[in-house]
């Protein structure tokens, strides 16, 4: 993947500034009182497999830190209900792996 430069990001960089995105993504997301662009960010890295599933798994350990928060409201609705939706597509995109790996 290239960066801004023209030169080629790491994939531990590239998994960073991606994990990154996604955080800011669910701070804008709360800020706005609604999940949806979460949800989909979540299934575009989940498609895309691989180590793209990191950044989905950062996403999740990042709404467990903003829960141990103890946000009220609102804000605890939605984060719950992305902490649900992570681990389903986890979990879901976990056994199409396990489904399609030869064996």
């Amino acid at each position: 993947m290239s960066d801004d430069t023209g030169g080629v990001q790491s994939a531990p960089a590239m998994l960073e500034r991606l994990s990154h995105k996604g955080k800011g993504l669910l701070d804008l997301c709360l800020e706005l009182d609604k999940n949806l662009c979460v949800k989909g960010f979540i299934d575009v890295q989940l498609e895309r497999g691989g180590e793209y599933v990191k950044v989905i798994e950062a996403m999740r350990d990042h709404i467990e830190t903003e829960l141990a928060l103890k946000p009220h409201g609102r804000r605890r609705e939605l984060l719950v209900d992305l902490q649900r939706y992570c681990a389903l597509q986890l979990e879901t995109a976990q056994a199409i792996d396990t489904a399609v790996e030869p064996g």
